[in-house]
């Protein structure tokens, strides 16, 4: 893609863009329609803030696809964090479950052994 033909690709979607910006601004376009991608398989829950979403549609540099992506791997952190959590309390609450069962299943032996 030429300069004048980013640009005028950017004008005509109602963007200002610097004629210096142009070139770049093809290269964060198809890295932004390979996060489109990503980012539809994700859960509802992901973007409950929406700082993600609302980045993506105002990236046009390198630097501010940079912004983006280490903003991105911040939010991945924090999510994965989350979930660690969430997978702790769940397995946490499997294991009583299950020595609660086997409370249950050796009370059961000792009263059948005492029956006998």
């Amino acid at each position: 893609m030429t300069i004048a033909a980013g640009a005028a690709r950017a004008k005509r979607e109602g963007r200002e863009l610097h004629t210096h910006c142009a070139i770049e601004f093809d290269f964060v376009e198809m890295a932004r329609k390979d996060l489109t991608a990503v980012f539809a398989n994700m859960p509802d829950e992901f973007f409950a803030d929406s700082t993600i979403v609302e980045r993506l549609s105002r990236v046009f540099t390198k630097d501010g696809l940079r912004s983006l992506l280490l903003s991105l791997a911040k939010q991945l952190s924090e999510k994965k964090e989350m979930l660690r959590r969430a997978l702790q309390k769940r397995y946490n609450e499997f294991v009583q479950q299950i020595c609660a069962a086997a409370n249950h299943i050796r009370l059961g032996h000792e009263i059948a052994s005492a029956l006998a």
